[in-house]
């Protein structure tokens, strides 16, 4: 019942997981706001925190990530003054806060706020927020060009979840970023013996839980030069992202599929996925997610900010900060 306030809001954020488990992120935007407005009338400083940080996470799927930033810098502040700074679920909210400040090339704060954030967590005892944070930690690193680092974070995890009940979907990240490092690092053959041990296939089933592994095997597959399957499979996984509201996820299925038609040559379809996912992340900001995808990103969107969009003076203008992002060589 309505009244019954903090009992009804973790009822309303265990909707929002069940929801967003399934991947459908538009309802469980809807059930998470329900909470955190359950979650304000309740005065439970605690809950409301959890709330909060339950909504940053769609909004950060959704690619809203100024929002994330906003909400971050008010929970922060809050708190500090109630005395939860120290608290290892506010370990959890620097994470995130590091995670979307390192999409918008704000690495420096991105690295600080994310290795505060996880050694709060560390302290804390709660496996689950550590593990949360951890995540975040990884692609702060990766993006920072910390890959020791972030192997170092991936390895610690793997150990703690001999020890400790691990989400299965935490763990399925871990092993596509490895995955990922594995393929930046061309040890294809460690990457090989991943896919053939998960038994991936291009036309396989795809669940939501297991999306981040798809996209490591779409990864792998163009790394190997079986483009045609790489293209498959990835145009599935972007139908089901853009269907459940998963907009981050579907500016990177696009940025691979944008990688794989100019691999195959097929530069016209090449440069129109580049474009939507620019579309997609103009109004987020989105940078590194380009930036981290490496050289191969950087040509097309020389190529779209000088040709193809010159008539779509945003766009054009995003492609060109984005470029100005990337290390020179």
């Amino acid at each position: 019942p309505e009244p019954e306030r903090p009992g009804r809001t973790a009822a309303l954020i265990t909707l929002g997981d069940a929801y967003a488990s399934l991947g459908q992120m538009g309802a469980a935007f809807e059930a998470r706001s329900e909470a955190l407005a359950t979650a304000r009338a309740s005065g439970d400083a605690l809950i409301l925190l959890m709330a909060n940080l339950r909504l940053a996470e769609i909004l950060r799927q959704q690619g809203k990530l100024q929002q994330v930033i906003e909400l971050c810098e008010r929970q922060w502040k809050i708190a500090v003054d109630s005395g939860m700074s120290e608290w290892a679920i506010v370990g959890w909210l620097l994470g995130i806060w590091g995670e979307a400040l390192a999409e918008l090339n704000d690495l420096d704060r991105a690295v600080d706020q994310a290795k505060k954030g996880a050694e709060r967590t560390a302290r804390g005892g709660d496996v689950l927020y550590e593990v949360m944070c951890n995540l975040c930690l990884v692609r702060v690193l990766f993006s920072s060009a910390d890959i020791s680092g972030a192997k170092d974070v991936i390895q610690s995890m793997e150990n703690a979840a001999r020890e400790y009940d691990v989400p299965h979907w935490a763990l399925s990240q871990l092993s596509a970023w490895r995955v990922r490092i594995w393929l930046i690092q061309d040890e294809l053959q460690a990457a090989s013996h991943w896919v053939r041990e998960h038994g991936l296939d291009p036309d396989g089933e795809l669940e939501y839980l297991h999306e981040v592994e798809h996209i490591a095997f779409a990864r792998f597959l163009i790394a190997r030069g079986q483009l045609g399957d790489a293209i498959r499979l990835l145009q599935r996984l972007l139908e089901a992202a853009r269907a459940g509201d998963r907009t981050s996820r579907a500016i990177e299925m696009l940025l691979l599929l944008a990688v794989a038609f100019q691999a195959g040559g097929e530069l016209t379809q090449s440069v129109a996925a580049l474009e939507l996912a620019l579309t997609l992340a103009v109004s987020g900001g989105f940078v590194c997610t380009f930036v981290d995808e490496g050289p191969s990103i950087a040509r097309l969107l020389y190529r779209a900010a000088t040709r193809s969009l010159a008539g779509h003076g945003r766009i054009a203008q995003y492609a060109r900060r984005i470029l100005a992002a990337f290390p020179l060589t």
